[in-house]
């Protein structure tokens, strides 16, 4: 054998030996892919759960409008959705707060304005007052302006 025949035949061995190299690891990766696999997701629910949004605020007069605003444009079919504006405000907000409501209550969302004068029973906790007649309830004293979807990290409801 010449030495450029050497010479093709140890390129010629040294690609065979990536390429075997390389498919081993493709076969390791589709095995191990394979044996850990995550478990299947859970089917999606049957019935979309009853959500209430409780909306506690105290003289938050420039927040009160756009907090009610933001949650009652939440993607969220709207015979599912209860939207509960808790204020004890002393100030103009309570006026804000009830024009909101009523514009939203207009547009056939299920909103209802709560106001209260004593303070000492709430210290923090949810308030039991006005709990929801559904199945989950979030409370947010938090003004947004997020995407609707973006917090819930649920696909868009399709409305019929």
């Amino acid at each position: 054998m010449t030495t450029w025949q050497i010479w093709v035949l140890a390129a010629y061995c040294g690609i065979v030996l990536v390429l075997g190299v390389y498919g081993f690891h493709r076969w390791l990766m589709l095995r191990l892919f394979f044996r850990h696999q995550p478990p299947a997701r859970p089917a999606p629910f049957a019935e979309l759960p009853r959500v209430t949004v409780q909306l506690p605020r105290y003289n938050t007069l420039h927040a009160a409008g756009r907090l009610i605003d933001a949650v009652c444009r939440l993607d969220y079919f709207r015979d599912r959705l209860q939207v509960q504006a808790r204020d004890d405000s002393t100030d103009q907000t309570i006026q804000i707060a009830r024009d909101a409501v009523a514009g939203w209550q207009g547009q056939g969302v299920d909103i209802t304005y709560h106001h209260r004068t004593d303070r000492r029973a709430f210290k923090g906790r949810r308030p039991r007052s006005g709990l929801s007649r559904g199945g989950t309830s979030s409370s947010s004293s938090t003004p947004t302006s997020a995407p609707p979807c973006a917090q819930g990290g649920h696909p868009p409801v399709h409305r019929s």
